[in-house]
């Protein structure tokens, strides 16, 4: 028996639920068992509140916990659609078709409450966002210090390995030392090393293209070969012409 879509139709359910969760001045329905299970933030919150329940009998009804939002009130962008995004994805619910702002909202979310699949879900949509910036956009800085503090680890990286790539083609001087400058020490170290590895892989590449008779790629992206190479191949060629006419006129 499939139980996923039986879990799916607990969410924000007031007939099962056991745990109300007031964020910005509305509820949400939970249920303390799918929360202890996804998030170490909330089976910390429960267990206290459990140690400081016992030995009292009340009711199901006055047992019923609310967690007032009020002590959050410093936490940036924390609404409460973000939040229902992270409690839907604690019963079973998919995260599709978001912007990158509510993702890194939802990331934000995930790093606070512990819930530490969702970071890495997230992790893996938002490590594909600087395909869409452009090398002349300072996104990337944002980006780097988001995902550092969000624990992003291959968002990071990825938005390291695009740093690094418009620091090599950048040949002012003076252009680079002003983007070093507004890179944290730590970020830099780790883009120069990717740096160097990047120009030591397109030396490399060079030398093989070099080696194959290759001079490289024009403008429009197509392969320019050697003039040694063409004639080689030309030559080959007007060889297995002459062989193949040769053999043509010796069985006449």
């Amino acid at each position: 028996m499939d139980t996923l879509p039986k879990i799916r139709a607990l969410f924000n359910d007031p007939s099962t639920a056991d745990l109300t969760l007031r964020i910005d001045g509305r509820a949400y329905f939970a249920h303390k068992c799918i929360l202890n299970l996804q998030s170490e933030w909330f089976q910390k919150y429960l267990e206290e509140n459990r140690q400081s329940d016992e030995g009292n009998e009340e009711s199901n009804e006055n047992n019923r916990k609310d967690f007032d939002e009020s002590a959050f009130q410093y936490e940036i962008y924390y609404d409460y659609d973000i939040f229902g995004y992270l409690l839907a994805y604690c019963y079973g619910w998919s995260i599709q078709s978001k912007t990158t702002d509510e993702l890194f909202a939802i990331a934000y979310l995930a790093k606070k409450f512990k819930v530490h699949s969702l970071t890495k879900f997230t992790d893996c949509l938002l490590k594909h966002i600087s395909k869409s910036w452009k090398p002349n956009e300072y996104k990337w800085k944002v980006g780097l210090m988001i995902s550092k503090w969000l624990g992003l680890a291959e968002t990071r990286l990825t938005i390291l390995k695009f740093s690094a790539r418009i620091l090599i083609k950048i040949k002012d001087s003076r252009n680079f030392e002003l983007i070093k400058s507004i890179i944290d020490k730590d970020d830099w170290n780790e883009i120069e090393k990717i740096m160097n590895e990047l120009s030591s892989d397109e030396v490399q590449i060079e030398n093989e293209l070099l080696e194959d008779g290759v001079l490289g790629l024009d403008e429009n992206g197509n392969v320019v070969e050697s003039s040694s190479s063409y004639a080689s191949s030309n030559g080959d060629s007007d060889n297995e012409s002459e062989d193949h006419q040769r053999s043509i006129n010796d069985d006449k």
